[in-house]
């Protein structure tokens, strides 16, 4: 029943591309006041002794006798002016869908253009990126539609890779070397797989130490420099990175957490590992969100 409904709600929908005179609701209309009037006009010929007269006294007459059939059409008038007022209402609406579409067609290409200048225009942060496209759609997800703040998805994501991390990093504290090298391949590898999923990268233009993560596998653990605070450092200078990008949308505040997080990964504590595994109890503490 209800499919039934909605289909005769789709045959007499008005279409903003169609002659008023070519929609199916207004052919319907001078359909049924035609039909109507016919019907009546034929029956009161037939019940009535119609005497046919053309002098003025004859067609007066015709007016009172005809006077249903008359109203019956009577009433398309108005009926055809709401038809009209509608029709007229939908292309309206038709027109503004389509102005602001092109303009948010516009207004899209033109933000990433100036995205992509604000990036050029910060040398010490582009090296982050690894694919602006990317960047431009994770940070402003909602710009083709003409949106062009921030996600709001976008501080929850990184406050969930931070919590992740964070998760992580607690475990450090008194742990066996070998276990706290798997930890922090697993902190490196978290970081490196979000932030290219987003379009940067883990950036750092110092050498790497390749330190053996313990396991079948054979992965090997980068460090800069060997250091356990590198990789801290370079994790936080990254989000740093991503909430400047971020500040191209004027309107946009970090949340209290991210900023937090990025001042205790900037100032990690250093402490140098050695390529060979020890047995020894780990010692790093570092705590991200408290």
């Amino acid at each position: 029943m209800r499919a039934h409904r909605n289909n005769v709600r789709k045959y007499l929908s008005f279409d903003a591309n169609k002659n008023f005179f070519e929609l199916t609701a207004v052919k319907v209309a001078f359909g049924t006041a035609g039909l109507l009037a016919g019907v009546s006009v034929l029956a009161i010929i037939l019940n009535s002794n119609v005497v046919w007269r053309f002098d003025y006294q004859g067609l007066n007459h015709l007016l009172t006798v005809f006077k249903l059939p008359l109203g019956i059409l009577a009433t398309l008038i108005p009926v055809i002016a709401l038809l009209a007022a509608n029709h007229r209402s939908v292309q309206t609406k038709e027109q503004i869908r389509v102005t602001v579409s092109n303009n948010n067609f516009v207004n899209y290409f033109r933000h990433v253009e100036q995205f992509d200048k604000f990036i050029e225009a910060r040398p010490g942060l582009k090296n982050y990126v690894s694919n602006k496209s990317t960047l431009h759609s994770f940070l402003f997800p909602n710009a083709r539609l003409g949106d062009l703040a921030v996600g709001s998805e976008v501080e929850m994501l990184e406050l969930g890779i931070i919590k992740m991390i964070d998760e992580r990093a607690q475990k450090l504290k008194s742990v066996p070397h070998n276990q706290a090298i798997k930890i922090l391949d697993e902190i490196q590898g978290i970081a490196e797989g979000h932030f290219g999923e987003i379009g940067l990268k883990v950036y750092s233009s110092s050498s790497k130490h390749s330190i053996p993560v313990p396991g079948a596998a054979g992965e090997t653990l980068n460090l800069t420099d060997g250091d356990v605070a590198r990789l801290f450092k370079e994790i936080g200078s990254t989000l740093s990175a991503l909430m400047s990008f971020a500040g191209f949308d004027a309107s946009f505040r970090p949340h209290s957490e991210i900023n937090l997080a990025i001042y205790k990964l900037i100032g990690a504590p250093s402490l140098k590992l050695a390529t060979n595994n020890s047995g020894d109890e780990f010692q790093y503490e570092i705590k991200l969100l408290d």
